[in-house]
C-alpha cells in the first residue's frame, strides 16, 4: 500500500496540527550546600527564589527566576538554604535564593540575655537565623502576633521587617526534621516527637528530657571561644535538642558534657572547658504555663 504523506501546512489548514515531541524537563537531582565550593567550570543555569516555606522539598515542578521549567526530583524531602545549588542531570545546575518576606527580629542589650532567648526559642523548636546587624548579633524568625507574644515576654526589643528567612540547620546528632505547614517532624535515634509550633502552643518540651540528661551526665562544661552570635547559636541548637543550659555571660554556655553537647560546640567552632563553678540551668516553664497549653 502506498503511503501518502500529507504536508503539515495542509493538516494546520484543518485544523489538525502536527504532533510535537514532548519536552523533557531537566531534572535537580542532587543538593550541593553552599559551603562547598563550585568544581569545574560555573555552568549557572539561572536562580530560584523562595520563601522559608516552599525551600523544603522533595519533588515538585519549578520555574527558575527568568521562567526556565526544571523538575526538582530528590531522594529525600531537603531543606534547600539560601546560596544552595540544585545540580540538573542534563549538565549544569540552578542556584538557590531566600526571598524577602515578613519577619520579626529580636536583639537585647545584653548577649547574656539574647542567649538565653535563643535557648528558649530552641527549646520550643521555634525556626530561628542569627544575624548580625552592624555590631549587634539580632534573632531572626518568621512574623506571626504568637512569636511576638512570646519574645515579648522573654523581654527582647522587636524590629518588623521584610527580608530573607534562612533558619539554623538543626546540629549535633542525626536527625531528620521537617517544618512544613506550622508543624515540626523531629526524629533521633528512633525516638520520634510531633510538636505543633512551639511558640503557638507555648508548651516547654523540655522538662522530662533536660531531668533525664542531667540523671545521666554529672559532669558541666563550659563552651567558649566564640562571638556573641555563636554563643546565641549553640543556646539554640542545645535548647532545640531539649538540653539545659546556663547562660554564664554573652560568650560563655555551660551545659552537660556529654557528646551531643561537644558536637554542636565542634560544629560552631566553640572550645569545650571543665566548668570551674556549679550548674545552674535556665528555668524553662512560666507561671503562666497552664494559661497558654
Amino acid at each position: 500500500m502506498k503511503m501518502i504523506q500529507i504536508p503539515t501546512d495542509m493538516l494546520a489548514a484543518h485544523g489538525k496540527a502536527p504532533e510535537m515531541p514532548q519536552t523533557v524537563l531537566p531534572r535537580a537531582v542532587q543538593v550541593i550546600t553552599a559551603a562547598l565550593p563550585a568544581l569545574g567550570s560555573d555552568g549557572g543555569w539561572g536562580t530560584v527564589t523562595l520563601v522559608h516555606a516552599d525551600r523544603h522539598r522533595r519533588r515538585i515542578r519549578m520555574l527558575t527566576d527568568d521562567g526556565r521549567p526544571f523538575l526538582l526530583d530528590l531522594r529525600e524531602a531537603t531543606r534547600l538554604a539560601d546560596g544552595d545549588r540544585l545540580m540538573l542531570d542534563q549538565g549544569g545546575h540552578v542556584v538557590v535564593r531566600a526571598a524577602p518576606e515578613a519577619v520579626i527580629e529580636a536583639e537585647t542589650t545584653d548577649r547574656r540575655d539574647l542567649a538565653r532567648i535563643a535557648w528558649h526559642l530552641g527549646n520550643r523548636h521555634v525556626p530561628v537565623a542569627v544575624t548580625t546587624h552592624i555590631v549587634t548579633p539580632r534573632l531572626r524568625l518568621a512574623r506571626d502576633l504568637v512569636a511576638r507574644d512570646l519574645l515579648g515576654r522573654l523581654g527582647a526589643h522587636l524590629i518588623e521587617s521584610e527580608a530573607p528567612f534562612d533558619p539554623e540547620p538543626i546540629l549535633g546528632a542525626a536527625s531528620a526534621v521537617a517544618w512544613t505547614g506550622g508543624r515540626h517532624d523531629v526524629r533521633e535515634h528512633g525516638h520520634e516527637h510531633e510538636h505543633g509550633h512551639g511558640a503557638e502552643h507555648g508548651h516547654e518540651h523540655g522538662h522530662d528530657h533536660a531531668r533525664d540528661a542531667g540523671l545521666k551526665a554529672t559532669a558541666v562544661v563550659d563552651l567558649v571561644g566564640g562571638t556573641g552570635a555563636d554563643t546565641a547559636r549553640a543556646a539554640w541548637q542545645i535548647g532545640n535538642r531539649h538540653r539545659p543550659v546556663q547562660i554564664v555571660d554573652g560568650w560563655r554556655l555551660r551545659a552537660h558534657d556529654e557528646p551531643l553537647v561537644r558536637r554542636i560546640a565542634a560544629a560552631l567552632g566553640l572550645r569545650v572547658t571543665p566548668a570551674a563553678d556549679g550548674f545552674d540551668p535556665e528555668q524553662g516553664a512560666y507561671a503562666d504555663h497552664a494559661q497558654h497549653h
